[in-house]
């Protein structure tokens, strides 16, 4: 079997480091590799590179990659997406902009605004 992208070792790597081996075999090392690439071409679709995706997994869990790429489109950083929002009347979300953008109760447009108005409060 070929040896995988880089970007699919992204994926590789988060995957043998969240499963504890002690209570089930992982499954065998070619059906890894075809899941780590077959993630891999969604998240290159956007034109993300391994370093930015492991950026974006690392700060959001398991976000879509059309999720981050409309949020990375409209400005955001990784980081930037976890960001739950404090209100004017100085109430915060109980959801960062990434989950409330996937959730579809913000665009990402709407996520880059709130972000820069409580920025501008700050």
């Amino acid at each position: 079997m070929p040896e995988p992208s880089d970007l699919a070792k992204v994926f590789l790597r988060r995957e043998e480091a969240k499963t504890d081996t002690r209570y089930f075999d992982l499954p065998p090392r070619p059906v890894r590799i075809r899941y780590a690439e077959a993630s891999a071409r969604e998240w290159a679709k956007h034109w993300f590179t391994a370093q930015e995706v492991e950026q974006w997994l690392t700060a959001n869990g398991g976000i879509s990659a059309s999720v981050a790429a409309s949020l990375r489109d409209a400005g955001l950083t990784a980081d930037d997406a976890t960001v739950r929002i404090r209100t004017p009347r100085g109430f915060v979300h109980k959801l960062p902009l990434a989950i409330r953008v996937s959730c579809g109760e913000l665009t990402a447009a709407e996520a880059a605004v709130e972000l820069r108005e409580m920025k501008a409060r700050a």
